[in-house]
């Protein structure tokens, strides 16, 4: 058996898992389900063109952890309430009694396209000046770092961040001066 294409959506009825960010949408807006669930629902997903035992599910969604059925049966229960499937409806999860679950939607097949994705990166220089009374009519001006002492203390509290500010402001081509009496 060759393995699947990692996926990074899946589309079925008015639904989309979204697997990079874990969220399972409802036209576009976001539907409240538990990690678990989740897990669980990717799991038959992924496994859609089969029956998915109990036993394989829980290995699956708990790896390392010994759970009991009704952990299971708890978690397809509110899956199939953020699918909205009534108690006799079974459009999209199915229970084989006895035996385990399995993905019932139809869902389109996958295209053999590229997406590609753009990041951009960005990396900045913070630079924190301190400038004392006796420097002013020079245009030096000290540079320390955000963990350098102040003082004979730690610059903590509300020094550095805006420190921080001001000097992200310098780079967007603002200038913030501090006014000290």
């Amino acid at each position: 058996m060759s393995p699947r294409l990692q996926q990074r959506f899946y589309d079925f009825d008015l639904f989309r898992v979204d697997v990079s960010r874990r969220l399972l949408l409802r036209r576009g807006e976001p539907v409240p389900l538990t990690p678990k669930a989740f897990d669980i629902l990717l799991v038959l997903v992924q496994n859609r063109d089969r029956l998915v035992e109990k036993d394989e599910l829980m290995k699956l969604v708990w790896p390392d952890t010994v759970v009991e059925e009704n952990n299971l049966t708890r978690n397809i229960s509110s899956l199939r309430k953020a699918l909205e499937e009534g108690p006799n409806e079974h459009r999209f999860v199915v229970t084989i009694p006895g035996r385990g679950y399995q993905f019932a939607a139809e869902m389109p097949a996958p295209t053999a396209r590229t997406d590609v994705i753009f990041e951009r990166h960005a990396r900045a220089r913070v630079v924190i000046e301190e400038q004392s009374d006796t420097d002013s009519d020079s245009s030096q001006s000290r540079l320390i770092s955000p963990k350098a002492r102040f003082g004979g203390r730690l610059l903590s509290g509300l020094l550095w961040p805006l420190s921080l500010a001001r000097s992200l402001l310098r780079q967007l081509g603002c200038t913030l001066r501090a006014v000290r009496k």
